[in-house]
């Protein structure tokens, strides 16, 4: 299911959230997971059509992950590679990079 970005339900604002609040079912909620055209196939994040450059540089931002997670794999023990496993979640200093990133080449 993508949707549009006008296709959305409307979404409350949250700021002045109550428990009654929290417990009614607010459509909009579950489709803003669902807009965006482009969904990265490592990660799942969603992309619409105006993000497409947003796009490019995520799937960017992925590669050059990966290239230097090669790099430390060939410079590391065997042992030490059975240990690692991949992680579930990019860290903050990661998704920090990776926005600082982003907003650089958008000012090109």
């Amino acid at each position: 299911h993508n949707f549009d970005e006008e296709n959305v339900a409307p979404v409350p604002s949250l700021v002045d959230a109550n428990i009654n609040m929290l417990r009614k079912k607010y459509v909009g909620i579950a489709q803003q997971l669902y807009i965006g055209k482009f969904q990265c196939r490592l990660c799942g994040l969603r992309f619409t059509a105006k993000q497409k450059h947003h796009y490019t540089f995520h799937l960017d931002w992925h590669y050059l992950e990966n290239k230097q997670e090669k790099h430390l794999s060939t410079t590391t023990s065997a042992a030490a590679l059975l240990q690692r496993s991949r992680n579930w979640y990019s860290s903050v200093q990661e998704w920090t990079i990776y926005e600082e990133n982003i907003e650089e080449q958008l000012r090109w």
